[in-house]
């Protein structure tokens, strides 16, 4: 999707992520983050020049909070916005219309933002995947959301105890 060439094999970013975890243990529980860029070009978008750029890799390690040491809310209070992720299939590292529309909806004493598209169907929070319970169907978006990791793992654990999963819009 973003057309860059790897230089290392699998088992290479398998052995650089265990290298990382083991030499920042630092907390109870940890998840690793992995940022991957095309490298560093000298011209902006030269298409030669990307072709031939070394990519830039960084692994770190964050705290891991679980899922019984967050504050749980009942009911969270949330505004909506028609800002839409730009390239909602490519998990990229620009949270700006995130970041800002959080601060906002904060100022205005709400809890987050609920990002939807022009017609009013609902994508995806700030920094949350959106999914709503009817009967006994989870249901969620299914277009022009980044269908991350947490997304697909919340899907396949619904599917393990036995409900049913719609990915449909939602308005």
């Amino acid at each position: 999707k973003m057309f860059i060439k790897l230089p290392w094999e699998k088992e290479d970013l398998v052995r650089f992520c265990e290298k990382v975890v083991q030499k920042n243990h630092n907390y109870d529980y940890e998840k690793i983050k992995i940022i991957l860029s095309r490298g560093i070009s000298w011209y902006g978008a030269n298409i030669e020049e990307l072709e031939n750029c070394q990519p830039n890799l960084v692994i770190y390690c964050v705290e891991n909070k679980l899922p019984w040491e967050v504050d749980i809310k009942k009911w969270l209070k949330l505004i909506t916005t028609h800002d839409i992720r730009p390239y909602p299939a490519i998990k990229s590292t620009s949270y700006i219309a995130s970041i800002l529309w959080n601060i906002y909806a904060k100022q205005k004493g709400f809890d987050d933002v609920l990002f939807v598209n022009a017609n009013g169907d609902i994508l995806e929070g700030s920094g949350f995947n959106f999914f709503i319970i009817k009967n006994d169907t989870f249901v969620t978006p299914k277009e022009n959301i980044l269908d991350g990791i947490t997304a697909q793992k919340t899907i396949k654990i619904i599917e393990k105890l036995w409900y049913k999963i719609e990915r449909r819009k939602i308005n």
